[in-house]
C-alpha cells in the first residue's frame, strides 16, 4: 500500500514538473496560438422547477470508441468539456435523488461549441429520460461563424481528381478566384495539385489570405496561399470553413480558416478501397485548325492520355494484449496517382532555309544591326550585296549575307530546336507540335494513432507525407522538364484534465514541403554549352556543371 501511494505521488510530481517546464518554455519561447481541431460542450443542469443542480455528473460517451469523458457541474449548475474530438456521442447526466437524463445521437463538429442544457426530474435512478438530440445545437457561447462539411459530403460529392478544395465553393461567402500564378490547372512554382483545384476568396478577401490547418497543425504552403499537404479525401473526418472567429487560436488570416480533421480509428475495424480511371478512349478529340478529319483523329495529333487514381484506408482498435476495454486506435490511408498525358503545344521554329539567312517569309522588313539599314538585294540576285553596299538596282530584302551568319549559333539552333512537323497556314503560322508525354506520379500516405490513458489523459499522433515526381515537356519537343515535390505534416497532441473545466494541452506540429525542378535539352551533351560559349559564361558551376544559355 505504501508503495502504491508513493508511485501516485511520484507521478503527480512528475506531471507537475512537466507542466511547469512547459509553461516556462512557452514563456521564454512564445509560439503562435494553435488552431483548434476539436469541439467543446457546455450547458447548465437544473431541476424541473428551474433551480440549478451542483455536483451533477455529466458523462460524454463516444459511440465510435466506447470511451467516456466526465465532468461535474459547479455551484451554478454549469458544466464544460473543452477539447473534445469531433464525432458521434451520447451525453448523460446523473445526480442522487434525480432520474438520469440522456441526450443521444449528438454529433460534434470541428470547432463547434455546443450547448446542451438539462432538466432533471426527481425520481429513481432506474428511470432514464432519453432525448434524441437530432437537432443542431445552437452556438450561443461564441461569435464564431463558419460552415462544417461532414464526411458524408466529402465522400459522396463527385470531385475531379479527388481534391477536397472543390467543396469549399459550397460554403457561403466563398468564391473561386484563379489568377495567372495560381490557376486551377497548375500550382505554378510552389506545387502541382492533383485534380481541379479551388483557390477561394472568402468574404471578398484575397485568395492568398486564407489559412489551412490539418488537425490544428499549420498546413500552409510557403507563399502560395494554399495547403502544403493535401489530405486524402477518404482520410477526412470533416472540415470547417471559418469566416469569422474571435478565438485567439485562429489568427493570421484575413480571409477564411480551412480547418481539416483527419479520421481516427474506432472500436470496430473499417476500411475502403477505390480506383478511378480516365483515358483517351473516354474523352473527346482535340480540334486543331487547318487539319483534315484524318489528321484530327490520328494518333499523331490526338495525344496519349491515361490516368489512374487508387488507394485504400483501414482503421480500428489496436490489439494490445491485456488492454480491456480497447483504448488504442489506429487509422491508415494510402492513395496513388498515375497520369500519362502527351503535350499539345504548338510553336514556331526556324526552318533550314531561314537558318541559312533567307527570311523572305517573315512579315515586315529586317535590318542590318551594324548600319541600321535594310538588307539590299541586286535585281535577280539571291544574295544580298556584300557588306550591304548599295547594289545597282538593289531593293530591300529579307536575306542575310552568309558572311554575317555565326555558324556557332546555327549549330546551337540545329542541335536544340526540333524540325518542323506542321504546315503553317495563313491563320496559324505555327509549324511545330510538341506531343512529349508528361508523366505525373504521386504517392501519399497517412497514419494516425489515438490512445486514452484514462478519462484525464489522452494523446494522438499523426504523420502524413507525399512524393510527386513529374517529367514532361519544357515548351517544345527536345526540351525536357523535371520537378520533384515532396513534403510531410506531423502532429502530436497530449491533453491532461485537471478538472471538468480546466486542462493542459501540449501540441507539437511540423510542416515541410520541398520542390526541386530543372530543364534540360535532350539532344545536347554535357559539354555542349562550353563548346559554343566561353567557359566562364557556360561552365564552372557547382559540381562542374556546364549550362546552356
Amino acid at each position: 500500500m505504501t508503495r502504491q501511494v508513493s508511485l501516485k505521488m511520484r507521478d503527480r510530481w512528475g506531471l507537475l514538473t512537466l507542466t511547469v517546464a512547459a509553461v516556462l518554455v512557452a514563456a521564454l519561447f512564445p509560439l503562435p496560438a494553435w488552431g483548434q481541431a476539436t469541439a467543446a460542450v457546455n450547458g447548465t443542469v437544473r431541476d424541473s422547477a428551474g433551480a440549478v443542480i451542483p455536483q451533477a455528473t455529466v458523462v460524454l460517451h463516444n459511440r465510435d470508441t466506447n470511451l467516456d469523458r466526465t465532468a461535474v457541474s459547479n455551484d451554478a449548475g454549469a458544466y464544460v468539456m473543452p477539447d473534445v474530438q469531433p464525432g458521434n456521442y451520447d451525453l448523460k447526466v446523473t445526480k442522487n435523488g434525480f432520474g438520469p437524463t440522456v441526450k443521444s445521437g449528438i454529433i460534434l463538429l470541428v470547432n463547434q461549441t455546443a450547448t446542451y442544457d438539462f432538466a432533471l426530474k426527481a425520481g429513481s435512478i432506474t428511470q432514464v429520460v432519453d432525448v434524441q438530440a437530432n437537432a443542431v445545437a445552437l452556438e450561443t457561447s461564441t461569435a464564431e461563424l463558419g460552415v462544417a462539411v461532414v464526411k458524408e459530403q466529402v465522400n459522396d460529392l463527385p470531385l475531379n481528381g479527388r481534391n477536397f478544395t472543390q467543396i469549399l465553393n459550397l460554403t457561403p461567402g466563398v468564391s473561386t478566384v484563379n489568377v495567372s500564378q495560381n490557376s486551377a490547372t497548375s500550382g505554378g512554382i510552389w506545387s502541382n495539385p492533383i485534380g481541379t483545384f479551388s483557390y477561394p476568396s472568402v468574404n471578398g478577401q484575397s485568395n492568398r489570405s486564407n489559412l489551412f490547418l490539418l488537425d490544428g497543425v499549420n498546413n500552409e504552403g510557403s507563399f502560395g496561399g494554399t495547403y502544403a499537404i493535401a489530405p486524402i479525401v477518404d482520410d477526412i473526418q470533416e472540415f470547417k470553413v471559418q469566416t469569422h472567429n474571435d478565438d485567439a487560436s485562429f489568427g493570421g488570416a484575413l480571409g477564411g480558416v480551412v480547418n481539416v480533421v483527419t479520421k481516427s480509428g474506432t472500436s470496430q475495424f473499417h476500411g475502403s478501397g477505390w480506383e478511378f480511371l480516365r483515358n483517351r478512349a473516354l474523352d473527346a478529340n482535340i480540334v486543331y485548325p487547318g487539319l483534315t478529319v484524318a489528321e484530327q483523329t490520328s494518333s499523331t495529333f490526338q495525344p496519349e492520355f491515361q490516368q489512374n487514381q487508387f488507394g485504400a484506408t483501414f482503421g480500428g482498435p489496436l490489439p494490445i494484449p491485456g488492454e480491456h476495454p480497447r483504448k488504442t486506435f489506429f487509422f491508415l490511408s494510402y492513395e496513388g496517382f498515375r497520369r500519362h498525358a502527351a503535350a499539345s503545344n504548338q510553336y514556331f521554329i526556324p526552318t533550314g532555309t531561314q537558318l541559312a539567312g533567307n527570311l523572305t517569309g517573315i512579315t515586315g522588313q529586317i535590318y542590318n544591326p551594324y548600319s541600321g539599314q535594310p538588307f539590299l538585294c541586286a535585281s535577280g540576285s539571291p544574295e544580298p550585296a556584300p557588306g550591304n553596299i548599295q547594289a545597282p538596282g538593289g531593293t530591300p530584302c529579307n536575306q542575310i549575307p552568309s558572311t554575317m551568319i555565326d555558324q556557332n549559333m546555327v549549330n546551337y539552333a540545329q542541335t536544340l530546336f526540333p524540325t518542323p512537323n506542321l504546315t503553317p497556314t495563313s491563320t496559324d503560322p505555327n509549324n511545330g507540335l510538341d506531343t512529349t508525354k508528361t508523366i505525373t506520379r504521386q504517392d501519399e500516405g497517412s497514419g494516425r494513432l489515438d490512445h486514452q490513458f484514462s478519462q484525464r489523459d489522452s494523446v494522438w499522433a499523426r504523420y502524413s507525407s507525399f512524393r510527386q515526381p513529374v517529367t514532361g515537356s519544357g515548351g517544345f519537343a527536345g526540351l525536357l522538364h523535371q520537378q520533384v515535390t515532396d513534403g510531410y505534416n506531423v502532429g502530436v497532441n497530449y491533453v491532461h484534465l485537471f478538472s471538468g473545466n480546466m486542462l493542459a494541452e501540449f501540441h507539437f506540429g511540423r510542416n515541410n514541403v520541398n520542390i526541386d525542378q530543372g530543364s534540360q535539352f535532350a539532344k545536347a551533351g554535357a559539354s555542349f554549352g562550353t563548346q559554343l560559349f566561353n567557359q566562364n559564361f557556360a561552365g564552372g558551376f557547382k559540381n562542374g556543371v556546364s549550362m546552356i544559355p
